[in-house]
């Protein structure tokens, strides 16, 4: 068993000792054979490794630069698919490796809040992972994370959704990638986006039984 195999094991251990996982959808994720970009809110530092740990697909996540900085640390989160963007410029480098990964049918999880938050309904999601799907030709993945708490034996829901194929919509509505301006990108971002808030309102449904 190699380094990777044993880390995720353990963590993987850790994590049903200490809460109690719900994957509903599972097959809307275990199905996919080609890339896809996979986008779900930002709730906790967990959430790469919930994502990746509950998932037989292998995820590539983009992670700040500064994670990267401590050696063996950077080598842990390498092997569980992370590797390296810029968040204070715009780092052209790190989506054209995600537009590469997806082109080679490897699954991108992305966070379009572009930070940890615990108000999903107001956050206004960034466009990155719809550019990023139009330009590697991949559906998008919704997926939701809600957490019940931190405490011991708490319920942690992870929800997919359906694919959503953008080029798609787009063919439907007359419309290519390269007509696009601002405004329209905008609008079928957060578009996208409901998929995900819809799935995350069914969660607390569930909470609350």
């Amino acid at each position: 068993m190699n380094l990777y195999n044993i880390i995720r094991v353990f963590c993987l251990f850790l994590f049903k000792l200490y809460f109690k996982v719900e994957v509903i959808g599972k097959e809307n994720i275990e199905k996919i054979s080609s890339g896809v970009i996979l986008i779900s809110n930002h709730k906790s530092y967990l959430d790469p490794l919930l994502l990746s740990l509950y998932s037989k697909n292998k995820l590539y996540f983009m992670a700040k630069k500064e994670l990267f900085m401590v050696p063996i640390f950077s080598q842990i989160i390498r092997k569980f698919g992370a590797f390296p963007v810029d968040r204070e410029k715009r780092d052209v480098g790190a989506v054209l490796k995600a537009v590469d990964i997806a082109k080679e049918g490897k699954i991108v999880a992305m966070f379009p809040q572009g930070r940890r938050s615990e108000d999903i309904e107001k956050d206004i999601p960034k466009t990155g992972f719809l550019r990023i799907a139009l330009s590697s030709r991949c559906s998008i993945l919704p997926c939701s994370l809600y957490y019940e708490s931190y405490f011991p034996r708490s319920r942690i829901f992870i929800s997919y959704g359906k694919l959503v194929d953008v080029l798609k919509i787009l063919k439907e509505n007359e419309v290519s990638c390269g007509e696009l301006d601002y405004k329209e990108i905008r609008s079928l971002t957060k578009n996208v986006w409901g998929n995900v808030l819809n799935l995350y309102k069914k969660q607390e449904l569930e909470y609350r039984k």
